[in-house]
């Protein structure tokens, strides 16, 4: 059986949100089909404050990454317009979770009283993608070292930030290479 690192990535960004939405007072219920618009439908079942809704909401959990330059995530019009029904559907608010390990946290966008952007990301860039911004989000949590670690073991260049992972490599400044040349050579000598 051969194994998505896609599935994986997207099943362990919804067992993140689902220990945060917990340490927050909720409790969920997931849907039973495999590629359902949505995940979750969340309710609160203590009185501990949140920045959430107290009534139940539906919600969709995504592990995408907000973009390095406009700090902004996307998703297709079909899925904002199902989203909007969904959320008219169980009269309330929906809410798109984003576990991004590049920024660390898990944030949540209301998407329903959010107003979304259509530019363009660049001047090729034909698609009608409704974008939200860093802004419009709340941040719930940051996320530890072993959800940062098995994310980065899940990464796909669908990310969205290919760029950013392909260079992420740290150039060693001259100074750095001239002392350690410089040690070499004393250590040669005695």
């Amino acid at each position: 059986m051969i194994v998505n690192k896609q599935n994986l990535k997207s099943d362990l960004g919804v067992e993140i949100v689902e220990r945060t939405l917990e340490g927050l007072g909720y409790t969920m219920a997931h849907t039973k089909e495999k590629y359902s618009p949505y995940d979750l439908v969340v309710t609160k079942v203590t009185d501990q404050k949140s920045e959430l809704p107290d009534g139940g909401f539906p919600a969709d959990v995504k592990t995408y990454t907000f973009t390095t330059k406009t700090k902004q995530v996307s998703i297709k019009t079909k899925q904002y317009y199902n989203y909007c029904d969904i959320g008219e559907l169980y009269d309330s608010p929906f809410y798109l979770f984003i576990v991004d390990e590049l920024h660390d946290g898990v944030f949540a966008i209301d998407i329903t009283n959010s107003f979304p952007e259509t530019s363009r990301f660049s001047n090729i860039d034909l698609s009608l993608r409704k974008k939200f911004s860093m802004g419009q989000s709340i941040k719930l949590r940051s996320l530890n070292f072993d959800e940062k670690r098995k994310l980065k073991k899940y990464r796909t260049i669908q990310d969205g930030n290919e760029k950013y992972y392909l260079s992420k490599q740290l150039k060693t400044p001259k100074s750095v290479w001239d002392k350690v040349k410089k040690k070499k050579k004393k250590k040669k000598k005695e």
